[in-house]
């Protein structure tokens, strides 16, 4: 069972997200004739208040800006995921399996042909 115990280190990441996002009524959306949608009508939102609240967008773009995958730095060995011990600092001596439970089957169906 993993440890509680893990740790990870202070990641500063940086975040410059440039967006373009157009308002416009939903009287003036009703009257675009347009049987698909082009690249610049992708980016019109449309409001029928008289306040906009962007937060959510906003919030939107720079989760969408974040990587999938952050690191410390470029080397970075990353957090065992048994023991959590930080594999830049130090060796655990856990052992790992690199064969994902779901793919296991088909390491079986090579032994078969041979």
């Amino acid at each position: 069972m993993p440890s509680e115990n893990r740790h990870a280190e202070l990641l500063k990441l940086p975040v410059n997200v440039d967006f373009t996002l157009e308002y416009i009524s939903d009287s003036d959306y009703e009257s675009i004739e347009t049987a698909e949608l082009t690249e610049a009508e992708m980016s019109v939102s449309v409001f029928d208040g008289a306040a906009i609240d962007v937060d959510e967008i906003v919030k939107e773009q720079i989760l969408l800006a974040v990587p999938t995958r952050m690191l410390c730095r470029e080397d970075c060995k990353g957090i065992c995921p048994e023991c959590g011990t930080d594999r830049n600092t130090g060796e655990c001596s856990c052992v790992t399996n690199d064969i994902d439970p779901r793919w296991a089957a088909l390491k079986n169906l090579t032994k078969n042909l041979t």
